[in-house]
């Protein structure tokens, strides 16, 4: 299953920390993630994500798979 997780690298609320844990154990069971994190953002980090060029494109290109 392909991951995108955005995170703002000044996000008070949950630190950036707690994606690079989740990215690691999701990598260890064979996901496909990628991460872009976004200096001086903070917790409303999707404002920025929603405007991150390719996404769109990213979400039509992903087919579900035969499992």
């Amino acid at each position: 299953m392909p991951i995108w997780v955005f995170h703002g690298e000044d996000d008070k609320s949950i630190p950036v920390s707690e994606s690079d844990t989740m990215l690691t154990k999701l990598q260890e069971m064979g996901f496909d993630v990628q991460f872009t994190g976004y200096p001086g953002v903070g917790h409303d980090a999707w404002i920025r994500a929603y405007e991150t060029e390719g996404l769109y494109d990213w979400f039509v290109a992903q087919r579900k798979g035969s499992e």
